[in-house]
């Protein structure tokens, strides 16, 4: 990826910023209806707070098992680990948390020439140890 201004973002920071937008539209909401006394939320109100609910309701459930902390973690152990691995295949790795091989075989490209079966299924291992919830 070329551009600078363009920044690859896991499940968790995602839904951890829309968390984050919704309590300050929230607020803002509340705040104007206690200011100015308005009573209707404006129709972009409403679709902004529409949008927020479904991406939050999106990335719940893998965010949910996910820490900044723990996707940092697994980053640098998997990059430790697998440096061959691109930028954009780490962050698809961590998004979709693959548990079978298969999956990660359709992540990265050319898997099954620039690593071994050992090495993928280390990088499940992974995935199991830093992104996966244990029930």
């Amino acid at each position: 990826m070329d551009n600078k201004s363009v920044q690859l973002l896991s499940n968790i920071e995602v839904f951890e910023t829309v968390k984050l937008r919704k309590k300050l539209h929230g607020g803002l909401l509340q705040s104007g209806r206690k200011n100015e006394g308005i009573a209707a939320v404006t129709e972009e109100s409403k679709e902004v707070e529409w949008v927020l609910d479904n991406v939050e309701k999106a990335l719940e459930p893998k965010a949910s098992q996910q820490s900044i902390e723990t996707v940092s973690q697994f980053v640098k152990e998997f990059q430790e680990k697998y440096p061959d691995v691109e930028q954009f295949e780490l962050f698809q790795l961590v998004n979709l948390s693959p548990v079978i091989s298969s999956v990660v075989y359709t992540i990265i490209e050319s898997c099954d020439i620039r690593f071994t079966e050992d090495q993928v299924a280390g990088m499940i291992g992974l995935v199991k140890k830093y992104l996966i919830s244990s029930p």
